[in-house]
């Protein structure tokens, strides 16, 4: 990965959408941004999963924003079927014992999960065992 060539005593902020801007943190490999609080996050309309805002990155000294892009707020405990669940586009997975759609599989009370399509490694960096599980199960469940 490049790091754009910022000035180090430079400062930044993150807007998201209309939320208050963030200071941005000055890291190796870019700007790193918290997210705003929940009450300055847009809700996340009815029958969606998600809600897109604009994320810019602005000069602290200049009040310019200088780059942006898209930027995706989702909830995945909006999904209460298995299969919209591990077939949306946010990395959900499914906790088989308690029949919900999360995107921590740490918060499961067991090792049963079904992986999302879009979780990717997720599971081998924490860990969790998949036991025998598939999205071809959801249709049993």
């Amino acid at each position: 990965m490049i790091r754009p060539n910022l000035p180090e005593r430079a400062k930044y902020k993150c807007v998201f959408g209309s939320a208050p801007p963030i200071d941005a943190e000055l890291k190796p490999h870019g700007l790193e941004c918290g997210t705003p609080p929940v009450s300055f996050r847009p809700v996340i309309p009815a029958g969606q999963d998600h809600v897109e805002v604009d994320l810019a990155v602005r000069s602290a000294e200049t009040n310019k924003d200088f780059v942006s892009r898209s930027f995706y707020f989702y909830n995945c405990s909006l999904h209460t079927k298995c299969l919209s669940c591990v077939k949306s586009l946010w990395g959900c997975s499914w906790c088989v014992n308690e029949n919900r759609c999360v995107h921590d599989t740490g918060v499961c009370n067991s090792s049963s999960v079904i992986s999302g399509e879009k979780v990717g490694l997720l599971h081998m960096m924490h860990q969790v065992h998949i036991m025998g599980y598939d999205m071809n199960t959801c249709s049993e469940i």
